[in-house]
């Protein structure tokens, strides 16, 4: 390979980049639009936690982050370890209750997606990393339900028994 080709293909690739990410914001940008009004909208809620209210305008400030994605992507795959873990040995997550949990809940999953899409390589090993995490969560999922199932059968069992 000459070195006239290898600048050739380097130029080729960092105008594919290029175009992808312009292409990419474009078509996330209207996304992101929505989710700042949603986060606005939950914001001006009276009955939403004020914790709640600080990470949804944290998540408003970070939408058009590079810098965001990054940590995002970089602290993935700890989180969702930590989850995983946690669950098996029955730790319980603290939560919050509100009438509209899970549609806040998305506007915080578009908020992240649109965080990551600011970066295409972020987007990229994200995808990686949540195919990765769903490999290795659904069979240590499978399992709990599986040892619960036995556990519960030894019981009835052991109950008969008796």
């Amino acid at each position: 390979m000459t070195p006239f080709s290898s600048l050739l293909i380097a130029t080729a690739i960092l105008v594919a980049y290029g175009l992808f990410s312009m292409r990419l914001q474009s078509a996330i940008h209207p996304i992101r639009v929505r989710v700042a009004h949603e986060i606005e909208t939950w914001i001006a809620l009276e009955n939403v936690p004020d914790d709640v209210k600080r990470d949804l305008d944290e998540m408003g400030k970070h939408l058009f982050s590079k810098w965001a994605a990054w940590v995002i992507v970089i602290s993935f795959l700890p989180i969702v370890a930590k989850s995983v873990v946690s669950k098996l040995i029955g730790i319980k997550n603290p939560s919050w209750s509100h009438p509209r949990k899970p549609a806040i809940l998305h506007t915080f999953a578009q908020g992240v997606l649109c965080t990551i899409a600011s970066s295409p390589i972020c987007l990229l090993i994200f995808v990686v990393e949540f195919f990765l995490s769903v490999l290795v969560a659904s069979p240590i999922r499978l399992a709990r339900i599986v040892v619960h199932t036995t556990s519960q059968l030894m019981l009835v069992n052991q109950l008969r028994r008796n």
